[in-house]
């Protein structure tokens, strides 16, 4: 019949294509689906372990340096510049005031902006915190930096941490991925102890 008609061959041709095409889609389908089932998200694994490594040195840098850290530096500045504790240590209720703020327009933010915005902004506000800590000599420029510090924080720990890990992980796993990277937060402020206490008090 093929030799005597040719479109006969053809058109078993066609047809055997099409079923080999319809079946690796349906393989397909079943195997998304699968992958689905693990990730929910659509995330790899990679991706999601590069994100709880970059979570993780982000809030141990933050937390562990700019705000553990902090107290090695009162008695220091305090004495230098002999303003009093009380009123040096008020910095710390304009930090909380503009993290409380910051928390409270934090769903909007991150939606309109993204979290790689809102990290980049929060580490440039940590180190406007951290050059205005070291130039200044009235204590009101400390009280700027308290502020800065507390954008900087809501930006780079706990809240956003959480968002990421929402974002990027599994269900089952975010409560014991969001400890682990908070628990930077001792370790790096122990290696900034280390650190910085020579240097302060050599």
């Amino acid at each position: 019949l093929r030799s005597l008609n040719p479109q006969i061959g053809e058109e078993e041709d066609l047809s055997s294509k099409r079923a080999i095409v319809m079946n690796a889609e349906k393989n397909t389908a079943i195997l998304n689906d699968a992958l689905g089932a693990l990730n929910p998200h659509g995330n790899s694994l990679e991706s999601q372990l590069f994100s709880v490594v970059i979570c993780f040195l982000v809030t141990g840098v933050s937390l562990g340096f700019c705000s553990s850290a902090r107290t090695l530096y009162v008695k220091p500045i305090t004495e230098a510049l002999e303003i009093g504790r009380g009123a040096f240590s008020l910095s710390d209720t304009f930090r909380f005031v503009s993290t409380t703020i910051i928390n409270i327009f934090f769903g909007t933010l991150i939606n309109k902006l993204g979290a790689k915005k809102l990290i980049c902004a929060g580490f440039i506000c940590l180190m406007g915190f951290s050059v205005i800590n070291m130039l200044a000599e009235e204590i009101w420029m400390f009280y700027v930096a308290g502020i800065l510090l507390g954008i900087g924080l809501a930006w780079t720990s706990t809240t956003m941490v959480g968002a990421v890990v929402n974002l990027w992980c599994k269900e089952e796993n975010k409560g014991k991925i969001t400890g682990l990277i908070l628990s930077s937060n001792g370790l790096f402020g122990a290696l900034a102890t280390e650190i910085l206490s020579p240097i302060i008090y050599q």
